[in-house]
């Protein structure tokens, strides 16, 4: 199992590498990445796409379904997974919502937070994180945007503990409709270390 403490400062590291932590970052802009990441989930799934999907490359202009996911996409070949291949971007409703998780663990990175000391992460998770696997998409994304948005208008986001419970979470919920939580984070990570120089010049 991924060691997300090792990986925290990995995710830290690709950040700093392309830009983000050129002088300080406020709390409360990081905060409100992590809900932007979280809405971005909610748009793909009103849209009616699908929890990991990426550009087909076989696609014809204009189709109105240009992704392919899983080994039933034609433009693969065998049972290769879609998931990252070929060095495309990951989309979809759950890779947004790990992009959340992906923002937490570089806050993380930064601060140099120990967030599971004495357990695996898949230890943890299972017996201390809020369980949320029942709940829709419209209720996860409720819930995220509660959570969140509490640290930072209260001025709590140190509470580790909180931001902790959310990547386990998610990535409850992510299991439960049938995506590796690992998979995503590994593949949309290692697309991040290929991505511009704060991604085209964003402010933040």
């Amino acid at each position: 199992m991924l060691d997300l403490n090792e990986f925290a400062k990995e995710v830290h590291a690709v950040a700093v590498e392309h830009g983000w932590w050129e002088g300080e970052r406020d709390e409360p802009t990081l905060v409100s990445l992590m809900c932007c990441e979280v809405a971005e989930a909610m748009e793909e799934y009103r849209t009616s796409r699908p929890m990991v999907w990426r550009e087909c490359d076989e696609a014809e202009e204009g189709e109105d379904v240009p992704w392919c996911i899983g080994p039933e996409c034609e433009c693969l070949e065998g049972d290769e997974c879609c998931i990252g291949a070929m060095g495309e971007k990951p989309e979809g409703i759950a890779v947004e919502l790990i992009d959340c998780c992906l923002r937490i663990l570089d806050l993380a990175g930064a601060r140099g937070w120990e967030m599971w000391q004495d357990r695996t992460f898949d230890a943890w998770r299972v017996a201390d994180c809020e369980r949320v696997e029942h709940l829709s998409m419209g209720e996860l994304t409720v819930w995220l945007f509660y959570e969140l948005s509490g640290l930072a208008v209260s001025g709590q986001v140190y509470q580790l503990d909180k931001l902790v419970q959310i990547v386990g979470s998610i990535a409850g919920w992510v299991e439960a409709q049938g995506v590796d939580f690992e998979t995503v984070l590994r593949a949309k990570h290692e697309y991040n270390k290929t991505r511009s120089y704060r991604h085209g010049g964003k402010r933040c």
